[in-house]
């Protein structure tokens, strides 16, 4: 897979994660400090999609370099867990059930796939790699945030998963 196509997917993924949050949010109107939690989660996701789209428009013009270290199926595999926490998100839910999707949706192998991309990144343009570095930062305190409220609210095994991930 090409870097330009993978940050265009990641793009996608981040948006998709984003509206999920903003489900969470509206369907926990009545927990403030989840409802909180999700509308924060929700502005992370879509400045992550900010960052990448960026990153992508600039790759774009560099052009497409080497051929990353891994391919479309992961990223389809991401997007199918996502679309399926998507799914459980379109009702009203309890705060454990929404924590339990936030746990789900954290525990994917994204992180996972962005150390890779910003390894990969790292061989075409330096200045993406400090980008995508950024990125991945905040990508930890997201997902510190999660695992916190997990705990908070009883699922350590939950929050361990998170942080396994």
């Amino acid at each position: 897979m090409q870097l330009e196509s993978a940050l265009a997917a990641f793009v996608t993924l981040e948006q998709e994660a984003r509206d999920c949050y903003i489900r969470l949010h509206q369907y926990t109107q009545g927990d403030p400090a989840l409802s909180q939690l999700w509308f924060e989660l929700a502005l992370d996701e879509g400045g992550h999609a900010a960052v990448l789209q960026q990153l992508w428009e600039l790759v774009r013009r560099i052009g497409p370099g080497p051929p990353l270290d891994f391919e479309a199926s992961e990223i389809e595999q991401l997007r199918s867990d996502l679309r399926v926490c998507e799914h459980r998100a379109c009702r009203p839910l309890s705060a454990g059930e929404a924590l339990k999707i936030a746990a789900e949706l954290e525990g994917t192998e994204l992180d996972h796939i962005y150390q890779r991309l910003l390894r990969s990144s790292a061989m075409v343009v330096p200045e993406l790699a400090r980008g995508l570095e950024g990125l991945a930062e905040s990508v930890d305190q997201h997902i510190a945030r999660v695992e916190r409220m997990l705990r908070e609210r009883g699922l350590a095994r939950e929050a361990e998963a998170v942080t396994a991930a």
